[in-house]
């Protein structure tokens, strides 16, 4: 990277009092220090641009920027480019390459309820001189409230103007828009920076965008469809006149104002929406959105999952009855960034992406060959950069690793929030400049305004910046404009299909569509264009698959003409030499040509790409012809690795899921989980859809001895419907006692089956149900039997008869004082199927005689019920349970229970025996503060996180990762530590809130929303248990503002017993390892640096976590095969030094330190290859004064080569493995002042030095 030019001189600040929040690293969302109230100044455009570092041989241009307005006080620079008013938060180009960008005055806390009273607009920016900057700005549209995104369509703007989407446009030419259009409204804004945005034309002719975790139900054609939360969705739109359901209004063109009544004048140029769907779920609030050239779908999500890979939609999961997909979690390596500045300022996730936006790919040829279609760019702005994800194809999905940024400040105002390849090839980056980024949680001291962000007068309202990033070697200030399509012939359309930047493919690839251009020269052009069979050096012809594109959306016009000329293109484009093409060809051909593709042998094509469209386009259910149940078994062993090929495969065998399982039966692969997990899938599925007879009746020739019998039989009884009864014939019947119900057959199958076939009217089960159950019974009750087989029977005889008294008996008998907790826990959750009499009342008695684990899980248990948590509340109020008995986290789920009246009740009963928690936390924050000045027993503090905390959280090695890891909550003051215990709710994301669902069969979940899909949502508890709840099954769905964590903890423990708590949670021991994950930047298993940057020699360990070296303990990071960055490394001073590796990373730490232990000491290119006494690495102490201090790490003192058997004095031989070596060395600090950080930054030489592990020694040993 080319550095700042600018330093710390050109920097001036202004003291506005303790109004900046300080959020410190930690382990609870929001933690606070003292506040700041020393504020940068902010620079001018031109001052500013020279703050950034670039790629070498790259330059940032102004291309646009605040009016000289806002600089009234300040002598302007340059007059030239400054044209914005308001804070730029969205942008796009329109085909003649003109910039559109929303500007905004309302966000974050000012959204107008009404439309059209906002202060925000859109304006149009051209360059008309082709000089590099914007001189001509036109004001499109006004009375907008935070439009956070925009796409052109139909020579006008789709633009999402807070609550609604919107449609505008210019009819009389004069670069205003003349009417407003309503399309879809019900979105939810209660939080400002959770709503829609990242509008993009995809490949498929449908407006993609991303939705935030504002809990929407849109509404198109007055019809609302799926409620959704954070992730991608789509909506399809087409010509169309208006009515009340999409309203038309006029704007008058010298007012600006809306017309109260809405007209059908504008008929001719109004827009319908035809359909919208919720595509994917993502993990938490999402602001990003992009294409690949194969038009593969990536995202950003704002909190530590930057890089998202979307290969299959919730449709092909929600087909499948039963089924749900997962959310789509991170596919990069680390969600860490890479900021240039040391001060920047996060809430959360410090250290890494915590208000990630945007998800541009670059899919241009201006810059080096390495970023074609690889890059992908996530904005940072609370690290003022934006990073540069290299995509790497994983299977049939993609995975990703942050390697360096595309541009980075030091300015404290720069924020970039979107990047995105423009008209030009160029990376054009908007620049929120606000030196107050941050939305929430509301800090000590301020208020939450409207938006949901915090108040302060410290928020821009004033700057905005736009930058081009130019590579010097091409084109020195490109043209901004280099295309003009929108009066373009249909032939020049076509032949811009062939551009080397997707931006005019696009543009030209919608107005094809938009014009249905379906003239034969037309069709017969495109026809051509995937009939050439050159490639790019990428391997690429985008030409050939924008042709098929732009054919697939011709086609909805209905014309013969098109259809016939898409399958000719599909015909060819099987065969092309590029797979993309191929996919393309697959994806958009006829159902009937998918026996074609067959034939071709695309389903094992060697691009598993290719592969999983194929399998999805068999799930969409016209391809029987193409391909039966033999054939999809035939696929599944090979793709079993694939989770995204084996999803796919799993819903396309959903269309005849009774041929997929008996082929595979007679098959009968190798059982593995995933085979296993897939036919139970399958049946479930069969079952949920009701089976015939005759379906049941082909199941029943399945070989009985088959390894997957047991599977399907268990499959069909978990999705068995409650009121649904056949009769199978006398022959069906035979076959079921003759052949699973054998002699020879094993008790885990014949309990199988039997467990469904009550339901088919078998005659003479009764007594065999019975044998049965006896059997599995007495191997449960078999204390020296192996736990797993005592569970697996244990289970099978509640769910063979789940309202047998047996059960009861077997309760007695089976939850004895001598059963593990473990093997108790387990068999708890099987109890959840049981409907026997009584059963509440046994368990609680078993209760009085079992340890307090167990008998919690028995209140858990009871509390999933609504049945059951009557019967508990009878038991409270006779005296039998005390409220004391029950968690916090269970007197919770009480009193937030989805039935009302239990609630009530359970509110009541709290009341009368003074066990409700207080309502006012700060008060109770304010009694119990003096607790902190207390020196606790640390040793009974272990006992009480233990107690308490562990349930949830991990200290150490101890405890479970529920919420957040509490390892490092040393670092802050007890007093920050008590507010995170006694008020856990102060600020809490919606993400982050409590669920109650209530289903049809009177259970009852309680947890965090783990993702949804139309068909199901899946709920996470406080025992970190993930539970899929299919919509169907819901009876009432509930949320509560509340956290995850419960309210009450003064209530479970002594003032005496809080302080050992805080006492142990805030003790530093003598050594504490400090973890380097963040700043990795090398896989030993992949390689150690080589020779010009490749990959050289693996340094494989023989073991990694907790080793000791001098009796120092350090923490070696697995690298989980070729996963996981495990080792610092540091980038080597030469011009041909590899692009990927910093020249400096910093791990946080503060305290007194005295000295800081090192793994490392050896390098690549260092002693005895190299002998000079060159400085290899610097070791840099932070002091909270300000200070630093260097210590030099010298080349064939300290430092030595990596291969074994070489020597140094100043270092010690540490590890030895594989023909390599790990040294030990300690660098001292000044135990008198306390450490804020430590600094690796790269010396002088040629050397690559490496660091494997970080350990400080506190002074005085700790405290």
């Amino acid at each position: 990277m080319d550095p700042p030019s600018l330093d710390d001189q050109t920097f001036s600040a202004t003291d506005v009092g303790a109004k900046i929040p300080n959020y410190t690293p930690g382990a609870q969302w929001g933690t606070q220090a003292e506040p700041f109230s020393l504020m940068q100044d902010p620079l001018q455009a031109e001052e500013s641009i020279n703050a950034y570092a670039k790629p070498q041989g790259m330059t940032l241009s102004v291309w646009a920027k605040e009016s000289n307005e806002n600089w009234p006080n300040r002598e302007i620079v340059n007059e030239r480019a400054a044209g914005l008013d308001g804070k730029p938060i969205a942008m796009t180009w329109d085909e003649n390459g003109r910039l559109w960008i929303c500007e905004t005055v309302d966000y974050p806390n000012e959204l107008k309820e009404k439309p059209a009273v906002g202060r925000d607009r859109i304006k149009i920016c051209e360059d008309t001189d082709s000089d590099g900057q914007a001189d001509k700005f036109t004001v499109f549209a006004e009375n907008l409230s935070i439009p956070s995104t925009l796409v052109c369509y139909r020579g006008g703007v789709i633009v999402q103007d807070g609550q609604t989407t919107i449609y505008l446009k210019d009819i009389n030419g004069d670069g205003k828009a003349d009417f407003r259009q309503s399309l879809i409204t019900g979105w939810a804004m209660g939080d400002t920076h959770g709503g829609v945005s990242n509008f993009q034309y995809g490949p498929d002719n449908w407006i993609w965008g991303m939705q935030g975790y504002n809990n929407s139900q849109p509404i198109i054609n007055g019809e609302p469809q799926q409620r959704f939360r954070q992730g991608f969705w789509r909506f399809k739109v087409r010509a169309g006149a208006s009515d009340k359901t999409a309203p038309a209004i006029a704007i008058d063109a010298a007012s600006n104002a809306v017309a109260e009544i809405a007209t059908d004048e504008f008929d001719e140029h109004t827009i319908r929406v035809d359909a919208l769907e919720f595509v994917r779920g993502t993990n938490n609030n999402t602001w990003g959105i992009g294409f690949s050239e194969e038009g593969y779908v990536f995202g950003s999500t704002a909190n530590g999952c930057p890089s998202v890979h979307m290969p299959i939609p919730n449709r092909y999961y929600d087909q499948v009855a039963g089924w749900s997909p997962e959310t789509l979690g991170p596919i990069s390596e680390s969600f860490k960034f890479n900021p240039i500045d040391d001060e920047i300022r996060q809430v959360d996730y410090h250290g890494g992406y915590t208000a990630a936006c945007g998800s541009a790919i670059y899919t241009a040829r201006n810059y080096p060959q390495t970023w074609w279609n690889r890059i992908q760019m996530v904005c940072g702005p609370t690290g003022h950069l934006v990073g540069s994800f290299v995509l790497e194809k994983d299977g049939a999905g993609y995975r990703s690793r942050n390697a360096f940024n595309t541009v980075a400040s030091i300015d404290d105002w720069s924020a970039p929030i979107m990047s995105e390849v423009g008209p030009d090839g160029n990376v054009w980056v908007l620049d929120w400049y606000n030196y107050i980024v941050q939305h929430n949680p509301t800090p000590n001291g301020f208020q939450t305004g409207k938006g949901a962000a915090y108040e302060s007068d410290l928020r821009d309202k004033r700057f905005a910046r736009v930058y081009r990033l130019l590579n010097k070697k091409s084109a020195e200030l490109s043209p901004s404009r280099t295309m003009q399509l929108a009066e373009a012939s249909n032939e020049a359309l076509v032949e811009a299909l062939k551009s080397d930047n997707l931006f005019w493919r696009r543009a030209a690839q919608r107005l094809l569509v938009e014009r249905e251009a379906t003239d034969e020269p037309v069709l017969n052009a495109l026809a051509a264009l995937v009939k050439q069979s050159d490639v790019d050096e990428i391997g690429l012809n985008p030409a050939a698959m924008h042709a098929i594109w732009t054919l697939a959306g011709l086609s909805e016009s209905g014309s013969l003409a098109v259809a016939e000329t898409l399958a000719a293109a599909c015909q060819s484009g099987f065969a092309h030499i590029s797979s993309p093409v191929r996919n393309a060809a697959v994806g958009y051909c006829h159902e009937d040509q998918l026996s074609q593709a067959i034939e071709a042998g695309l389903q094992n094509d060697v691009d598993p790409k290719v592969r999983l469209t194929l399998l999805l386009r068999v799930a969409e259910g016209n391809a029987k012809n193409a391909i039966d149940g033999d054939g999809l078994a035939a696929l599944l062993p090979s793709i079993q690795t694939d989770v995204v090929l084996l999803d796919a495969w799993t819903s396309a065998a959903s269309t005849d899921p009774t041929s997929a399982i008996v082929a595979m039966t007679k098959m009968d692969p190798a059982m593995t989980d995933a085979i296993s997990n897939r036919v139970s899938v399958l049946a479930e599925h069969i079952a949920r859809g009701r089976p015939t007879v005759e379906e049941i009746g082909r199941l029943l020739q399945i070989d009985s001895n088959s390894s997957l019998a047991v599977t399907v039989w268990e499959g069909l009884a978990n999705g068995w419907p409650r009121d649904l009864t056949i009769s199978l014939p006398e022959d069906s019947q035979k076959l079921v006692r003759d052949r699973f119900l054998a002699e020879d057959t094993s008790v885990e199958s014949k309990a199988a089956i039997l467990a469904v076939a009550d339901q088919w009217s078998v005659d003479n089960l009764a007594e065999i149900v019975g044998e049965i159950q006896d059997e599995l019974l007495t191997t449960a009750m078999d204390s020296e039997a192996e736990a797993e087989s005592r569970l697996s029977a244990w289970d099978q005889s509640i769910r063979l008869a789940p309202n047998s008294s047996k059960i009861l008996d077997a309760v007695e008998e089976f939850f004895t004082p001598q059963l593990p907790p473990e093997t108790g826990i387990e068999a708890l959750r099987s109890l959840q199927a049981a409907r026997v009499d009584g059963l509440t009342e046994t368990l609680l008695e078993s209760r009085t005689s079992l340890g307090p684990k167990l008998g919690s899980q028995i209140l858990t248990l009871l509390l999933s019920r609504s049945e059951s948590t009557e019967d508990l509340l009878d038991a409270i109020a006779e005296g039998q349970v005390q409220f004391n008995d029950l968690q916090l986290d269970q007197r919770q789920a009480l009193l937030n229970h989805p039935t009302a009246a239990i609630a009530a009740r359970a509110e009541k009963l709290m009341e009368s025996r003074g066990a409700m928690v207080t309502s006012n936390r700060q008060v109770l924050v304010d009694q119990w503060m003096p607790v902190t000045k207390q020196e606790g027993d640390v040793t009974n503090g272990i006992a009480m996180f233990k107690k308490h905390c562990a349930a949830c959280h991990i200290h150490g090695e101890t405890g479970n990762e529920i919420g957040p890891n509490l390892t490092g909550m040393s670092v802050h003051p007890k007093e920050e530590i008590l507010i995170n215990v006694l008020d856990p709710s102060r600020s809490v994301e919606n993400n982050f809130r409590t669920y109650q669902i209530l289903t049809v069969d009177g259970n009852v979940l309680s947890g965090m929303l783990a993702g949804e899909s139309a068909n199901s949502l899946r709920i996470i508890d406080t025992q970190g248990k993930e539970k899929l709840v299919l919509r169907e099954d819901i009876e009432q769905l509930s949320s509560s503002p509340k956290s995850l964590m419960p309210e009450g903890f003064e209530s479970s423990m002594s003032k005496a017993e809080m302080a050992d708590l805080l006492s142990f949670l805030a003790k530093r021991d003598k050594h504490a390892p400090l973890s380097i994950s963040s700043v990795a930047t090398i896989n030993s298993n992949k390689g150690l640096p080589g020779f010009r940057g490749r990959s050289g020699d693996k340094l494989e360990l023989n073991s990694y976590g907790r080793v000791e070296v001098e009796s120092i303990p350090f923490e070696l990071i697995d690298p989980q095969g070729d996963r996981i960055a495990n080792i610092i490394g540091l980038q080597s001073s030469t011009p041909r030094r590899p692009s990927t590796l910093p020249e400096s990373v910093s791990i946080d730490c503060s305290g007194k330190v005295g000295a800081i232990h090192l793994l490392g000491g050896v390098a690549w290119a260092a002693y005895p290859r190299f002998k000079d006494e060159t400085t290899s690495m610097i070791v840099r102490r932070h002091y909270s004064d300000g200070t630093t201090s260097d210590f030099e790490l010298i080349n064939g003192k300290h430092v030595v080569t990596y291969q074994a058997g070489e020597d140094v004095p100043e270092s010690t031989l540490a590890i030895e493995a594989n023909g390599k070596q790990v040294r030990y060395l300690k660098v001292p600090a000044d135990a008198d002042k306390e450490l804020t950080k430590i600094e690796f930054l790269k010396g002088g030489d040629f050397s690559i030095p490496l660091v494997f592990a970080v350990t400080v020694e506190f002074a005085g040993g700790g405290h």
